[in-house]
């Protein structure tokens, strides 16, 4: 875990994320979010959490009013299509996406790929980090 931390540290770091930058974490409680949560501490970040139920209108009030540069969530349409408007109407520069699907071991991702294909997003935009690509150096 440390390692991939400091693997997501050093990517963030060379995005951009430096001391004072907000990364808001719009993630359930899983392996991404404890990955970005101290990944962005060591980078001298500030956290922001939010929630995944928050509805869009209340992403962009929480996200307008904390000046937040960067959001990471899960790689779900629904999360993805309400967090990446965002890019041009508010501080938000980047979404990084992280698959839940990654942290799995492989039988049981395949039988996610399997159940959970069609609610996942597969969108490409310059403004959207896959947090696969970040942790190779690729994004």
């Amino acid at each position: 875990l440390w390692d991939e931390v400091r693997q997501v540290a050093a990517a963030l770091q060379a995005r951009g994320v430096t001391k004072g930058t907000k990364v808001a974490l719009l993630l359930p409680n899983c392996p991404a979010y404890v990955r970005y949560y101290f990944a962005t501490l060591l980078c001298g970040g500030t956290i922001v959490n939010l929630n995944p139920l928050y509805t869009a209108h209340e992403i962009a009030a929480y996200v307008a009013q904390v000046d937040a540069a960067y959001i990471v969530t899960l790689n779900f349409k629904k999360l993805v299509d309400k967090v990446l408007p965002l890019c041009g109407q508010t501080s938000v520069k980047h979404v990084i996406t992280a698959s839940l699907a990654d942290d799995l071991p492989p039988v049981t991702r395949i039988g996610f790929y399997l159940t959970k294909a069609r609610e996942l997003s597969y969108r490409r935009s310059n403004q959207l980090w896959r947090d696969a690509d970040l942790r190779k150096g690729v994004a």
